[in-house]
């Protein structure tokens, strides 16, 4: 899930499973293919720098969800699903009935 800070976490088992163990450059691919640099901070195992304009570009708030797929190594395909707020969208319009 999305997380409103500098620093998007990524699962531990897919860090140590698809990631390096030192800080690199990742490309994110977006489902229109265009790309976006971040930092992987593999101490934090988390994305850093350049996190920030993904989310931004892709209007994203806390709680949505993204699925990454290994494209190639440091080449990460992000999936967005806005799911999530859709039903919380949808709760608060049945709570206000």
């Amino acid at each position: 899930m999305v997380n409103c800070s500098l620093l998007q976490s990524l699962p531990r088992l897919f860090c140590k499973l698809h990631l390096p163990d030192h800080d690199t450059t990742i490309v994110l691919e977006d489902e229109n293919r265009k790309e976006y640099i971040t930092k992987y901070l593999a101490q934090r195992r988390g994305l850093s720098a350049g996190w920030m304009g993904f989310a931004i570009a892709h209007k994203l708030v806390e709680g949505d969800v993204l699925v990454f797929h290994m494209v190639i190594a440091n080449k990460l395909k992000v999936v967005i699903s806005f799911i999530v707020r859709h039903r919380l969208f949808m709760d608060i319009l049945t709570c206000s009935h």
